[in-house]
């Protein structure tokens, strides 16, 4: 139960939205999922899902995009940056609870 308000309240009061979000209550808007399995037996039960709504409105999900832009392949980085990663790494004997 406290990884799905962490997933959910928590957030909305994180950002201020709470007002709005994060619970199912009378005012707010109708965002959910619906799952088919109990979320509470398992976190893999997060996958099993029935239906979307969506500013209470079902959502079509044959309708969303199958590659979703937030899902593509990071950049690879640049030499600027392969350096600064190698200058940074240098000294992690020194202090090796350094990221």
């Amino acid at each position: 139960m406290e990884g799905l308000k962490a997933a959910t309240r928590n957030i909305a009061v994180a950002y201020k939205r709470d007002k709005d979000l994060g619970t199912l209550e009378p005012g707010k808007i109708a965002d959910m999922l619906i799952l088919d399995k109990n979320p509470l037996q398992a976190a893999a039960n997060y996958r099993s899902i029935h239906m979307i709504l969506k500013e209470g409105a079902v959502v079509d999900r044959s309708a969303l995009p199958l590659n979703p832009i937030l899902t593509k392949p990071a950049a690879e980085p640049s030499a600027e940056t392969l350096a600064y990663r190698a200058r940074r790494h240098a000294g992690r004997s020194r202090y090796p609870h350094c990221c």
